[in-house]
């Protein structure tokens, strides 16, 4: 992590080479549409192209919590939402909201396992991070395309 010249705290590229599979699983979302993925593994990426309005819900195989990110880039806006049955503290059960630095269209990566969510945007080293409380391993992926663009969603096991 480092501090950049226009006082934004930034992160360098995530070295991941070699840990994820290499037989990804490819969605294509057309616009106004949702797609579901499923992951039977507690750690993986998913890799994305945010247009403008899009939501990413990240949720448990066996319902106990789920996560969801809703970009709105119109607004330059990221809302989080976090939910779990194993955590009755009102502060994790609420909204978060992120001011995004990317541009129009910006790539981003989710690195998930059981208990947390990296978010990651390549291009302006923005990085978030989510706690996520779940007994499961596995988790169903769900990607709602609001914009009039058409997404791709990727979603790389862990070997």
């Amino acid at each position: 992590m480092f501090l950049s010249s226009d006082n934004k705290l930034k992160t360098s590229k995530i070295i991941t080479n070699g840990l994820f599979d290499t037989k990804k699983k490819t969605a294509l979302v057309r616009t106004h549409s949702k797609s579901h993925i499923k992951t039977n593994k507690a750690a993986y990426k998913i890799s994305t192209v945010v247009n403008g309005n899009q939501k990413l819900t990240i949720r448990a195989g066996n319902g106990d919590s789920n996560v969801s990110f809703h970009f709105n880039n119109f607004d330059k806006k990221l809302t989080v939402h976090c939910q779990s049955n194993y955590v009755t503290n009102d502060a994790y059960n609420k909204d978060y909201n992120i001011n995004l630095w990317g541009d129009w269209s910006e790539k981003v990566d989710f690195y998930v396992d059981q208990y947390s969510i990296e978010v990651f945007w390549p291009k302006t080293g923005q990085v978030a991070t989510f706690a996520k409380y779940s007994n499961d391993s596995g988790d169903n992926i769900v990607f709602d395309n609001l914009d009039n663009k058409s997404s791709s969603l990727v979603v790389q096991e862990m070997k």
